[in-house]
């Protein structure tokens, strides 16, 4: 059963507007892997280095494993949802006969949008990630503020009581150190002495005995 001019139309028009169609889909996708580190413009890589109040610089997210692996499976689901959007649209239109030129109209749009309206889309959609970004971090910064007070004057009190604590042993330290010199000092003096008595005692015995001979 050959297609009506219309119904060939219809399909041609319809796989353009396809191509057009899923050429915003994809852009969607790619704006949900900038945080991963997908490719951005000058406009994000600046905004990123920026110095902002409170929160300092936002910082472009590295490339990693994580990014190839989010591209690879949204390109697949891309693939596989365009496939399914062509055979229903053939079978809508021209009753499942597949047509070439369908394609290379779909090819078309995808190409038309990305030099026309996805240059657009591509700009807004990095501002309102840099923009979405700043309101994330102010957000997590306020709510996190009377946390990090209180930690901040819990660290400072414990490292207050610890030197307190560390000083006083080092005195008790000292102290005992210094008892224990001076024990051994006394020890040593009285030691000496004794034996210098002990001398002295002899030398008189001595001097006695020669005297009496």
């Amino acid at each position: 059963m050959t297609a009506s001019q219309w119904e060939v139309a219809s399909l041609y028009l319809g796989a353009f507007q396809l191509g057009l169609l899923f050429g915003l889909i994809y852009d969607l996708f790619r704006i949900t892997r900038i945080p991963l580190g997908e490719w951005c413009g000058d406009y994000f890589s600046a905004a990123c280095n920026r110095e902002l109040p409170l929160i300092g610089r936002l910082g472009a997210a590295k490339r990693g494993k994580l990014l190839a692996v989010v591209t690879v499976a949204e390109d697949v689901l891309f693939c596989v949802v365009l496939g399914i959007a062509l055979i229903l649209l053939f079978y809508e239109t021209v009753n499942g006969v597949i047509r070439f030129p369908a394609f290379l109209l779909t090819a078309a749009g995808l190409g038309i949008y990305r030099v026309t309206l996805g240059r657009a889309v591509r700009s807004v959609s990095e501002r309102l990630c840099f923009w979405s970004a700043c309101c994330f971090r102010y957000t997590v910064y306020v709510t996190l503020y009377p946390f990090r007070w209180c930690w901040k004057r819990i660290v400072a009190f414990g490292s207050r009581e610890w030197r307190k604590l560390a000083d006083k042993r080092c005195r008790k330290a000292m102290a005992r150190y210094t008892e224990r010199l001076l024990r051994s000092v006394e020890t040593t003096v009285s030691a000496l002495t004794d034996d210098s008595g002990r001398k002295e005692r002899r030398q008189k015995k001595d001097v006695g005995k020669k005297e009496t001979l």
